[in-house]
């Protein structure tokens, strides 16, 4: 399970007011939970941030295989 599905699933909150949190679209972050995209790099600090930091950058990075040298 994304570490972002799993917090959102633990807090009770719907990928729609996360999404607007995240200023991200409801269907940007269903496709991160499917696997179909991964998110920009620039934009993991917000995704972080939408979660209270609960769910940190590095969760994201590892859950979705970014290379520390990858620039994207």
């Amino acid at each position: 399970m994304h570490p972002i599905e799993a917090y959102l699933a633990r807090k009770g909150i719907d990928v729609e007011t996360y999404a607007k949190r995240a200023r991200r679209s409801p269907s940007a972050i269903y496709s991160y939970f499917q696997g179909a995209r991964r998110p920009l790099r620039k934009h993991l600090a917000r995704l972080s941030a939408a979660t209270g930091n609960e769910v940190s950058v590095d969760d994201l990075l590892k859950y979705h295989g970014f290379e520390l040298t990858e620039a994207n």
